[in-house]
């Protein structure tokens, strides 16, 4: 055994350690073990300072199933993990069969498959960390795959450091340290035929245009690859601030859980900046967002400069965005929420929704009018006939506006007091007979006005539950 070599290594891993802070002392940690080289040399280092850390280690395994002999790597690390006493937990999928039924590619379908493990068996095991064995070179690789896609500042971070429990503490050491590492430490691995596979375009990155750029452009390419990576990783950090305080500024939440969009706020914004909205719309609404690729992106873009109101683009199956005058409205796709209800027209509470509820007293005459507030209006009782009902606005909708120019359409004066297109199917519209009485907290329709022939008043009120019965 090489001792500097292996010193070395282990001085570079603790050091690197030290200085992003990835774990600490007398944590429970899982490592992420294929049997492959570089999990085999990340098991080792962790091995050697267990007891002097106060570590508890668990070896984390998952077969994929895609190769005749992934039950022996399987069986390869149980038996490492049984021979330093580790405890060994090991998961599996039909990744080929999974990747199909997606219709995705079987290497995302593969990361997808893997990290939802490693995810939840870390939470049953109260895990602090998960440890995987990505390198230096892995993350030169993953950063010219992110340049030759066209990716912008954030595909440049590549294999994020840090992210949630998950470390990457062998990001310090490129391939061939760790293979001199585990030489000299008289380590054995098992070797994935699939690596040397170019139908896999990482492989042709690892065995040809990494290479190729080594030997004719820099033979340092891995290390300027990686301070790329670590550069672009804090200025995204800079970026997302300010993608962050952008879209607090842009966007805001209504109560059924959709996005609205300010279209003017957000266009008068850099591009970097209106891609890093749109992505935390996408995250907060629940979709992936590395969903906005490049050309998705410029597509949102032209539709939302055209703010043609009524407008709708679908971004996902279950997701669009619908433009509602100088407003986006982005949201799940579905029946449009229509509120009925049927109630006795007799005095009385009743609950809406929304936390909203309807109250009806009735008022003796003469009727002494006080200031009147847009919650609550006055209606001849006698006009109203069994059973009233409390609906939300249907397109065919129309009534006669109090001290009106006559008829108009409900849509028309929904315009007119500028209620926004995601609000109108919330607003309570109170129907007798197949006539409008009022529209709840906005204007009661003129045939059901008091005059000198009334003798029966309600006076009807909508609130929120926050507020006290008036009886």
């Amino acid at each position: 055994m090489d001792v500097n070599v292996s010193h070395d290594l282990l001085k570079k891993f603790l050091a690197f350690n030290h200085d992003k802070k990835l774990f600490s002392k007398g944590e429970k940690i899982g490592l992420c073990v294929s049997g492959g080289l570089d999990s085999v040399v990340l098991l080792d280092l962790f091995v050697r300072i267990r007891d002097a850390w106060g570590l508890d280690i668990v070896v984390l395994h998952f077969n994929h199933k895609l190769r005749a002999d992934a039950d022996d790597d399987a069986d390869f690390v149980a038996a490492l993990s049984e021979h330093f006493k580790l405890h060994f937990e090991c998961g599996q999928q039909e990744v080929a069969h999974i990747a199909e039924q997606q219709k995705i590619s079987v290497e995302m379908a593969a990361r997808q498959c893997r990290y939802t493990y490693f995810d939840d068996i870390a939470t049953i095991l109260d895990l602090d960390k998960i440890a995987t064995g990505h390198t230096a070179s892995d993350q030169a690789e993953t950063v010219l795959l992110h340049i030759v896609r066209g990716s912008g500042l954030n595909g440049l971070r590549g294999i994020p450091l840090k992210r949630g429990r998950i470390i990457r503490p062998l990001l310090c050491a490129q391939r061939r340290e760790i293979h001199v590492y585990a030489i000299a430490r008289g380590l054995q691995w098992r070797e994935d035929s699939s690596n040397q596979d170019e139908k896999y375009r990482r492989n042709r990155v690892r065995h040809t245009l990494l290479p190729l750029l080594q030997a004719q452009f820099n033979p340092q390419i891995t290390k300027a690859l990686n301070r790329l990576s670590e550069s672009a990783g804090e200025s995204s950090l800079i970026m997302k601030r300010a993608g962050r305080k952008a879209f607090r500024n842009a966007t805001k939440h209504t109560a059924d859980g959709k996005i609205i969009l300010e279209i003017e706020r957000f266009l008068a914004y850099l591009k970097s900046l209106q891609r890093l909205i749109l992505q935390q719309i996408l995250d907060e609404s629940g979709h992936d967002p590395r969903i906005l690729s490049f050309s998705r992106f410029e597509n949102i873009l032209s539709f939302l400069r055209a703010q043609q109101s009524g407008r709708t683009l679908r971004i996902k199956e279950n997701f669009s965005i619908m433009i509602s005058g100088r407003f986006a409205i982005f949201g799940e796709v579905s029946e449009e929420k229509r509120h009925f209800l049927i109630i006795n027209k007799g005095p009385g509470r009743y609950e809406l929704w929304n936390g909203l509820f309807l109250e009806i007293k009735e008022i003796l005459k003469p009727l002494i009018l006080k200031s009147k507030n847009r919650e609550s209006e006055y209606v001849d009782a006698d006009s109203i006939v069994d059973p009233l009902i409390v609906r939300s606005y249907q397109d065919a909708d129309y009534f006669y506006p109090i001290n009106g120019a006559g008829k108009k359409k409900l849509s028309d004066f929904f315009i007119d007091e500028k209620i926004p297109f995601y609000d109108r199917e919330h607003v309570p519209v109170l129907e007798s007979a197949g006539k409008i009485v009022w529209i709840g907290g906005l204007r009661m329709d003129d045939r059901f006005k008091i005059t000198e022939q009334t003798s029966r008043i309600f006076k009807l009120r909508i609130g929120t539950r926050e507020q006290k019965n008036s009886f």
